[in-house]
């Protein structure tokens, strides 16, 4: 679990289930509240300085999959589920 978490990250984890309904319960929910919360996918999204998970979440609204993955793999380390976020990219050759 993060060291020091914002308490509106407590309060969304809390309000998704992550305390205390089944991970593939919680899972669901952070997918549903990305889907009906008006997140937007974007390749140019708006400069996150401070606390950048938090203002993806709670202000922005707007990232590219990095913004996702890493605002996703939070709230489930917040709700004591292991979660990693692995990048990168490996083209395969065609023969």
């Amino acid at each position: 679990m993060p060291n020091e978490v914002e308490d509106r990250i407590d309060e969304l984890v809390a309000q998704l289930g992550g305390f205390d309904a089944p991970p593939e319960t919680f899972i669901n929910n952070v997918f549903a509240h990305f889907r009906n919360n008006e997140f937007f996918y974007t390749l140019m999204p708006p400069l996150m300085d401070e606390n950048p998970i938090e203002t993806f979440l709670f202000d922005t609204r707007a990232g590219f999959c990095g913004h996702y993955a890493t605002a996703f793999v939070y709230l489930m380390r917040v709700a004591g589920i292991p979660a990693r976020v692995v990048g990168g990219y490996q083209a395969m050759a065609l023969a």
